[in-house]
């Protein structure tokens, strides 16, 4: 059996196995930097969990600590 439109069965063909489309530069760009999270720490007055990057007072008890010093 012969073809009757070759060119359309080529033309179907490409279309319909065209790869995807490359990504484009935003696609490439580096992801946004990722947000730290401050670690819990205890409270060494009163075992309070709080957040700071080192360990020591929370809040309430450092003003407490300032106000019996002063």
């Amino acid at each position: 059996r012969a073809l009757r439109q070759p060119a359309r069965l080529l033309k179907h063909r490409l279309i319909a196995l065209l790869p995807p489309p490359l990504p484009g530069a935003h696609d490439l760009a580096m992801p946004a930097p990722r947000i730290t999270v401050t670690p819990f720490q205890t409270c060494d007055g009163c075992e309070r969990a709080f957040r700071s990057p080192t360990p020591g007072r929370c809040r309430d008890c450092r003003t407490d600590h300032a106000q019996t010093a002063a």
